[in-house]
């Protein structure tokens, strides 16, 4: 793997400024090969916005009936949660635990006062789900710090994309997209090819060619690729579109198909030769395109059953009754009714 300093001395040395193929080699593996984190680790980054979230609901039930205080709540909520993607990413990833802890303990201190002023944020009638907007506000921030700041020595390399084995934190991203597509999936209808033809033009088409143009526009830029992560053609948008493209197919019973989907693929596919297929490093135009976007085709499956789980999670917290509302928008701010 290259190290940080052997890729600024190329990328400022004048000599190899214009080697642009030597840039591209430089850079491809720095940020490939990787071996991943534990998944504690993993699961205290995820933790600490959630943590922040509930400290700032916890606020706002302290400071409940003060239009001017909840304002100021309001900016200091995005102050948090952007000052802590960028930290806990960069200087502070070492320190994780503790963040975690210290927002752990503010939210104990703060239980008291808020349950003094305990309110219900259930509004008449049921309003979109706090859930799923600050499900998806964090994805967006957190994916966005990550793709930034992974092309930099400041995020350490344990938490970007492991190679063949282990995990990272930006592991989660993209399966964390396919899950927040879920819970938004259309509800279900009775299989017809019409209506499946009009989702196909109306879904599906503007992703696959988000995912063709951002693949001619890879090429044609001569930009690094990580081919091991995809495939040497193939994308998270192309992904994307085979989800939307297989779900009116999938839509009655997604959680049962999210069970069969993984469990088919752990237990029959992987077990079977898949694996040793999607980790050789043979000559990929064989079976082109086949071999040569088998990262790809073979993430369809489990794509495909995380999707249907955040569909069948999303159906019963989204399309419930009232008191399935009550409970999403209860569950942001829990601290207020423990």
């Amino acid at each position: 793997m290259v190290s940080m300093a052997t890729l600024t001395n190329i990328s400022s040395s004048p000599s190899n400024h214009g080697d642009k193929a030597t840039r591209k080699a430089a850079h491809e593996a720095f940020v490939s090969g990787h071996g991943g984190c534990s998944l504690v680790e993993i699961w205290l980054h995820l933790t600490l916005p959630c943590l922040l979230l509930a400290l700032t609901a916890q606020l706002r039930c302290c400071c409940h009936g003060n239009s001017r205080l909840l304002r100021l709540i309001g900016w200091l909520e995005a102050g948090l949660l952007c000052c802590s993607a960028v930290l806990q990413l960069t200087v502070l990833a070492d320190h994780v635990t503790e963040l975690v802890c210290a927002a752990a303990a503010c939210l104990l201190l703060l239980l008291p006062f808020a349950q003094r002023n305990n309110f219900d944020f259930v509004v008449e009638p049921p309003q979109p789900r706090p859930l799923f907007k600050e499900f998806q506000a964090l994805l967006l921030l957190q994916t966005s710090v990550a793709i930034l700041a992974v092309d930099f020595p400041a995020m350490p390399r344990r938490l970007a994309k492991a190679e063949s084995a282990g995990v990272g934190l930006m592991d989660v991203g993209a399966p964390a997209f396919a899950f927040a597509s879920g819970l938004l999936a259309p509800a279900p209808t009775p299989f017809s090819m019409s209506r499946w033809r009009r989702s196909l033009v109306g879904a599906c088409l503007p992703l696959a060619l988000l995912g063709l143009a951002r693949t001619l526009a890879v090429k044609a830029s001569d930009y690094q690729e990580h081919v091991t992560e995809y495939g040497v053609h193939w994308n998270f948008f192309i992904t994307l579109a085979c989800l939307r493209a297989v779900w009116p197919a999938l839509s009655g019973r997604p959680g049962l198909w999210s069970l069969v989907l993984a469990a088919g693929h752990c237990l029959l596919v992987l077990p079977f030769g898949g694996a040793e297929f999607l980790l050789a490093s043979g000559d990929r135009h064989l079976l082109w395109p086949l071999v040569a976007n088998k990262e790809g085709l073979m993430s369809l499956p489990p794509y495909c059953a995380i999707y249907c789980a955040g569909a069948a999670i999303g159906r019963r917290l989204r399309v419930g009754t009232e008191s399935t509302a009550a409970d999403a928008n209860r569950l942001i701010s829990w601290p207020c009714y423990c």
